[in-house]
């Protein structure tokens, strides 16, 4: 048995009884140490399962938090990684330490084989100084979109022509290794792109938005992009 279908039937176990049960009792079923229990419910603990209890008392697992084991094989991982590294180089700061703490729970629980290729990873996706402030107005685009309050912007066009706009935002797009906001322009009364690094200051205003079957990410991409 490897580790991850040890790490499946540790929470099987758990998720069965409802009282403590002792990392003797758990060593005894899995056929292994004790000492091996014990670093599997670091690993799982890491991975962000909500295990109670302590050595000669025994273990339960809080079920309102359950979570499944992962197992992946070698391209999966190789594609979680990547788009984890992504997230950590071109997004906001806040978005990307979640995505370095989640890359960090997946590595905690797999096996020594697949930790090695983790380790050889041949992308390398750098984290640069002059993206800081690219990142900084993806986190209040990201954070209005979620909130659903309208943005005030000034915008740099591509004939270099700055102007005021008041935008719902609906959503982000990242076209060709540019971030773009999708948003709905008062100025314009219709659906408007805003590359992030063309627009030269952003604030937050207290109105909020409720998007419509005319207006919304879902419409845009339906009728505008004509993507189902």
């Amino acid at each position: 048995m490897n580790k991850n279908e040890r790490l499946l039937q540790i929470i099987t176990l758990l998720k069965a009884n409802r009282g403590a049960v002792r990392a003797e009792d758990i060593a005894q079923q899995m056929r292994c140490s004790v000492r091996t229990i014990y670093r599997d419910m670091q690993s799982l603990s890491a991975a962000g399962m909500y295990i109670e209890g302590e050595a000669g008392v025994g273990f339960t697992l809080r079920g309102e938090n359950y979570l499944p084991p992962l197992m992946f094989n070698n391209e999966e991982m190789l594609a979680i990684l990547i788009g984890s590294k992504m997230v950590q180089a071109f997004t906001d700061p806040k978005l990307a330490q979640s995505a370095q703490f989640a890359e960090q729970k997946i590595r905690a629980i797999l096996p020594e084989r697949l930790k090695q290729q983790c380790e050889n990873l041949p992308y390398r996706i750098p984290v640069t100084e002059n993206q800081a402030t690219i990142r900084q107005t993806h986190g209040q685009v990201r954070q209005a979109c979620e909130m659903q309050t309208k943005l005030q912007i000034l915008y740099r066009n591509e004939k270099d022509q700055l102007s005021q706009r008041i935008v719902w935002p609906l959503g982000i797009m990242g076209l060709t290794g540019k971030w773009v906001l999708v948003g709905w322009c008062e100025l314009r009364g219709d659906y408007r792109n805003f590359r992030f690094d063309r627009i030269e200051d952003i604030q937050n205003t207290s109105d909020s938005f409720t998007p419509t079957k005319a207006i919304s990410l879902d419409h845009y991409y339906r009728v505008v992009l004509g993507i189902q």
